[in-house]
């Protein structure tokens, strides 16, 4: 993807439907909590890392703006606490 080709990035409705409901259920296809992949964390972070940065270079475009405004929750969710 070259910079200024957005037509790959999703809308918050599909980010949202791709991130697990948090109903206090484990996903069938997850890992266990104390089995979490630290290199797949770390490359999902540094994925999510990615799309804000980009968001951040959108100058005010209303998908940018919903980016910036979602993706550090979404990355706070995602750190291991």
């Amino acid at each position: 993807m070259q910079v200024g080709d957005f037509s790959d990035i999703d809308t918050v409705d599909e980010l949202e439907e791709e991130w697990p409901a948090d109903d206090g259920e484990d996903a069938s296809d997850s890992a266990p909590e104390d089995e979490i992949n630290a290199a797949k964390l770390k490359a999902e972070i540094e994925e999510l890392e990615g799309y804000l940065a980009l968001a951040r270079s959108i100058p005010a475009n209303a998908k940018g703006g919903e980016l910036v405004r979602v993706l550090p929750a979404m990355l706070d969710r995602s750190r291991p606490s």
